[in-house]
């Protein structure tokens, strides 16, 4: 190619017929181009509006998931401020019926013990009593009589203060 050299083309004139229909052509192929321009220049604006709705879906959607967030580790917290509150329940529980147990165990043998003793008791009321009795020997059975009676007493409030501490510890938890 050089300044002066044309390779291609026709070596005559074109007509005004020929002119004009590529004149007419040109125009039909920009009306097309114009009226495909308005519609995508209408497709993009509408795509552009979705892109800011969906922009503003995903904003909301992250408030919304940090909202969340708080809300999980506050009831994590919570949660683990109410299985603390539950351990320590059932350790008190089972210190409570750990402590019955042996109250029960001490008015078990405080009773037997007040058994025995009523017997011992019956059986010297059934004894004849003698002229001159021994008042030492009655002294002591009721001082011991006294002493049982007052552990029995003390293993019943004992027994009843666990009673009460565990439905206390029931209806906390």
């Amino acid at each position: 190619f050089g300044a002066r050299w044309a390779i291609g083309g026709s070596g005559k004139r074109e007509s005004v017929i020929e002119v004009q229909a590529a004149v007419d052509e040109a125009a039909e192929r920009l009306r097309l181009a114009e009226r495909s321009l308005e519609r995508y220049a209408a497709e993009l604006e509408g795509a552009r509006a979705e892109q800011q709705a969906r922009r503003e879906e995903v904003s909301q959607a992250k408030d919304a998931l940090g909202e969340a967030k708080v809300r999980r580790a506050r009831s994590s917290e919570r949660l683990n401020r109410m299985q603390q509150a539950a351990r320590q329940a059932q350790a008190e529980v089972e210190r409570l019926s750990g402590q019955r147990a042996k109250v029960e165990q001490s008015r078990v043998q405080a009773l037997a013990q007040l058994a025995e003793l009523e017997e011992r008791l019956a059986a010297v009321a059934e004894q004849p009593v003698e002229d001159d009795p021994d008042t030492a020997e009655r002294d002591a059975a009721v001082e011991e009589l006294a002493v049982v009676r007052q552990q029995e007493m003390e293993a019943r409030l004992a027994q009843r203060t666990s009673e009460e501490r565990a439905r206390s510890i029931a209806g906390k938890a």
